[in-house]
């Protein structure tokens, strides 16, 4: 059977923590989207600690990035291993949230690896996300890992939708669900 994709039916979140206490002033608790730049060392077993906002009744759901512009959103391919060992580890030391989002808008230019250039590509981005959920439930069964929101908006790597389209049919059966912007 397949398990449910929240363990709650929010209607209303934020992005970024800090707003929250309007939800719960009126008593309409909902999802705070946390942004975690956590780079790539396979060795460092840092996390957060949710639970100062799952414990107050709120969803919590932490998209994880490699980095943030200039840097790019998931690591270059080469180092795609150790960002998946660093998730895991990441996850295992941070309670209090159980939905993590893989990277951020990985069809925009400026969330792209530089110096040398490397296109994420939807393939790149599919097998990043793999290792990612696969190291994710490894240490976290329950865990639900999201394929990170392409920019809609944006053309820099060709039609978005087509891109994001590619993107689902790559983890088809291997994915926990998406994300949107």
């Amino acid at each position: 059977m397949p398990r449910p994709m929240f363990d709650s039916e929010y209607l209303y979140g934020l992005h970024d923590p800090g707003g929250e206490q309007l939800m719960l002033d009126a008593s309409t608790p909902g999802w705070v989207v946390i942004s975690e730049k956590i780079e790539a060392d396979p060795n460092d077993h840092g996390g957060q600690n949710y639970t100062h906002l799952s414990g107050r009744g709120l969803g919590v759901i932490v998209r994880l990035n490699y980095g943030y512009p200039p840097a790019s959103t998931i690591p270059y391919a080469s180092r795609y291993e150790d960002f998946a060992k660093r998730c895991a580890n990441f996850v295992h030391s941070s309670p209090g949230c159980r939905i993590w989002i893989i990277g951020n808008e990985t069809n925009m230019y400026a969330e792209q690896p530089k110096s040398p250039d490397e296109k994420i590509t939807p393939a790149l981005y599919a097998r990043c996300y793999r290792l990612c959920r696969n190291a994710i439930h490894a240490v976290d069964p329950g865990a639900q890992v999201l394929v990170g929101a392409v920019a809609p908006w944006n053309a820099e790597t060709g039609d978005w939708v087509k891109y994001f389209e590619e993107v689902l049919k790559l983890v088809a059966g291997e994915c926990d669900g998406f994300t949107l912007h």
